[in-house]
């Protein structure tokens, strides 16, 4: 009975480990395409154009009807902070990994 009930528990971690892998192979997949978009937005954050942008927003040399958050300091920079914190927590998950299977 042992054996069975061990079987059995492993046999749904397998499925359950099969179901996070396929979800974050996907995940990844997405989250690889967004960083072209996001390498567009840190270039364009705190760019030549992005001072021009931001002056001519803050003097209303620009018509605003929609979101300009990409103009203030705190929206981008989190973006990009919290992108790099998610890449160094995949490169020690990674390390891990490597060193321990």
């Amino acid at each position: 009975m042992e054996s069975t009930e061990r079987v059995k528990r492993m046999q749904a971690e397998l499925v359950q480990a099969e179901q996070h892998v396929k979800q974050f192979e996907e995940a990844l997949k997405e989250f690889k395409e967004g960083q072209v978009i996001i390498k567009k937005v840190a270039n364009y954050y705190g760019s030549n154009d992005w001072y021009a942008d931001r002056e001519a927003h803050e003097g209303k040399r620009m018509e605003v009807n929609y979101n300009t958050s990409i103009l203030g300091e705190d929206e981008p920079y989190d973006l990009l902070i919290t992108n790099q914190q998610l890449a160094i927590q995949m490169l020690e998950i990674a390390t891990d990994m490597i060193k321990n299977f």
